[in-house]
């Protein structure tokens, strides 16, 4: 599966769950891939003025395939990007 189709497979899961965090729906573009991670979001300067990468927390989650995932949250409750641990 490739990461464009993972996320978007996630994106369809959560929407069945009910009480899905909002955050998990905020992922509407890719702005950059590489194997182990996919940034929704410019991360040039983060947390600097200015930028639009501003850390607030990261969620952890497994899934089946793809194992340990990383999630990171930026103000807003906005998906910053999602590290693939196990593709390290």
């Amino acid at each position: 599966m490739t990461q464009l189709g993972w996320l978007n497979w996630q994106k369809r899961k959560s929407q069945k769950r009910n009480g899905c965090p909002t955050l998990c729906l905020n992922a509407d573009h890719i702005h950059k891939a590489v194997a182990r991670y996919i940034h929704f979001v410019d991360s040039t300067a983060p947390n600097k003025p200015g930028s639009q990468w501003q850390f607030e927390r990261n969620i952890l989650l497994y899934d089946k395939r793809e194992g340990d995932l990383v999630l990171d949250i930026l103000e807003g409750n906005r998906v910053g990007g999602v590290e693939f641990l196990k593709r390290l």
